[in-house]
């Protein structure tokens, strides 16, 4: 692995702690040298859900992963966040506790609109951008959907919401296994160990108390919240950084690609093999392979 263990902390910021993990060339983590790279994770994911991918980046880069507030081991904000303008600031505010200046940004999956932001807003900040299964959620009926697969568990005398996230997370986690072994991934015969830390994650934010904004979906729908709310096609033209979007080839959020291609001004696609929507996990080295060719290309000028 390359510098050792993924390096842990947490970055002191205006609404609290947020978790960092680190990885890079050197002993030390990372070099002065190596070029950052922020890896945003999807809902209700953390940093620790890119430590499978971490190894096969950070070979001449700085790769920083950042729990958005309210998940991983950040802090929730003092007051729920409702737009993801809030959740760009947070992540500036992090790197600003890291000493980093300018980075290239990966968004995962729901992260996708996140990192989007975060370069729509920090244009100056933004080196490349790569979008992981970008969609817009803005209408009444994909955000009724949104906050539906991001519903909180209410509490059992019995334990019965356990095994409810259980199956829930064992469905997602089986699918991508399945594509893994198709793909002849060396990450194909992975155990439980997973779907454990999923469910870990989305127990720490499987919570109600003072989400009253967020409805029945609790704390599991905060950034859903702000994501069914965003004004996508807009934001997403203010965007100035060469931008790769990644869709599967059989995605259900495909239908997205070719516009959000169009919209972004300097914008190319790539659709990866899948099973219904791609993950990183399904083809790890294909994507890790993908994503560092684009964050080589020559830069214009």
């Amino acid at each position: 692995m390359p510098g050792g263990s993924i390096r842990r902390r947490l970055v002191e910021s205006p609404d609290g702690y947020l978790e960092s993990r680190e990885l890079g060339p050197t002993a030390r983590a990372f070099a002065p040298e190596a070029e950052p790279l922020l890896l945003v994770h999807s809902t209700p994911g953390a940093a620790q859900s890119f430590d499978f991918l971490m190894p096969l980046l950070a070979e001449q880069r700085r790769v920083i992963a950042l729990s958005s507030p309210g998940y991983g081991a950040s802090d929730r904000p003092p007051e729920p966040y409702t737009e993801l303008g809030q959740y760009a600031r947070a992540l500036a505010r992090g790197l600003d506790g890291l000493g980093v200046d300018r980075a290239s940004l990966f968004g995962a999956q729901t992260g996708s609109l996140l990192a989007a932001e975060f370069a729509a807003a920090y244009p100056g900040r933004t080196v490349r951008l790569a979008l992981e299964e970008p969609f817009h959620w803005g209408t009444p009926a994909r955000r009724e959907a949104l906050l539906r697969t991001h519903s909180y568990e209410p509490p059992r005398p019995d334990g019965q919401h356990l095994l409810a996230l259980w199956r829930r997370t064992w469905r997602h986690h089986e699918r991508q296994r399945a594509q893994r072994r198709r793909n002849g991934s060396a990450l194909a015969d992975q155990d439980l160990e997973p779907v454990r830390e999923s469910i870990l994650q989305t127990l720490r934010v499987n919570s109600a108390a003072g989400a009253d904004v967020y409805g029945e979906a609790g704390w599991l729908g905060a950034a859903p919240y702000a994501m069914g709310r965003y004004d996508t096609w807009t934001r997403v033209a203010a965007i100035r950084a060469p931008t790769l979007v990644i869709h599967g080839t059989t995605s259900q959020l495909g239908r997205a690609h070719d516009r959000f291609v169009e919209v972004i001004p300097n914008a190319r696609g790539l659709r990866l093999p899948s099973d219904a929507n791609f993950l990183p996990n399904q083809a790890p080295e294909l994507f890790a392979s993908e994503l560092l060719a684009f964050l080589d290309e020559e830069r214009p000028g």
